[in-house]
């Protein structure tokens, strides 16, 4: 392990200036284990299909900030930080790996990426915003571990998807009737993926102290999953009614049979 955790006792840990009991803070049993692979499955179906697709379309899907957060994420609570729920450890080294390959086309890309977000902009500037971008995200990712004593990540988990959610849709729009890097599989696998640990969560809730605990989760938490679901129902119908504006059938992205 690369981070200094102070034991406190038999099972409690120090992470920053928070206690952490890893046995009470792990999710319930193995139906909160079995929505952690699901979700991880769907994730990883998104992170393929994102690569996938764009190969294809020489763009990916993948928001930079999104990806640098990502990347960040499942790097450290796969190899850096103590993690105690072993499911969510074994999907978050297959997430880093699947990462690494968005990364890499994130890079190829990268000039295509900096046109859009940068309009106008000197394209020599692409490379080193990726690599800032990238190692921002580790930052803010490592010092959140401490400040806000994350430990399981949850935190930074909901952050992120709030994050993955609202660009998905934000890039989406901004690129007006271009639909390259986007499909309907992986905004569906996109929208399952981020549902699953959503119901872990309220599941943990419920287990650990009833509809009363539930009620009393953070607002913010609470506020972020709204958006989530929201964003993420967006998005899936704005791919689907741009497929059919475009006279293209959702699923196959072929042109749709004359009437």
């Amino acid at each position: 392990m690369l981070e200094t955790i102070f034991q406190a006792g038999p099972s409690d840990y120090v992470v920053g200036n928070f206690m952490y009991d890893p046995v009470t803070a792990s999710p319930p049993g193995a139906f909160n284990d079995f929505l952690t692979i699901v979700g991880g499955l769907f994730w990883m179906a998104c992170y393929i299909m994102v690569i996938l697709r764009g190969r294809k379309d020489k763009t990916l899907a993948m928001p930079l900030m999104v990806l640098g957060l990502n990347f960040a994420w499942e790097f450290c609570y796969a190899f850096v930080f103590q993690y105690q729920h072993l499911p969510q450890r074994i999907v978050n080294v297959f997430w880093f790996l699947i990462d690494c390959g968005l990364v890499f086309y994130k890079f190829k890309f990268a000039k295509d990426d900096f046109r859009h977000t940068f309009p106008g902009a000197n394209e020599k500037w692409a490379y080193p915003y990726v690599t800032a971008i990238m190692i921002a995200g580790f930052v803010v990712l490592y010092y959140s571990y401490y400040d806000f004593g994350d430990a399981l990540g949850v935190y930074s988990a909901f952050i992120q998807n709030t994050f993955i959610s609202t660009m998905f849709l934000t890039s989406f729009y901004r690129r007006g009737r271009d639909i390259a890097g986007t499909s309907m599989g992986i905004a569906i696998c996109k929208q399952l993926g981020t549902l699953a640990p959503i119901i872990c969560g309220v599941v943990q809730m419920l287990w650990q102290g009833g509809a009363a605990n539930l009620a009393g989760m953070m607002v913010s938490i609470q506020v972020m999953c709204v958006v989530i679901v929201v964003t993420d129902c967006l998005y899936t119908y704005a791919v689907y009614k741009r497929m059919k504006e475009l006279g293209l059938n959702p699923w196959t992205r072929k042109p749709l049979a004359e009437k």
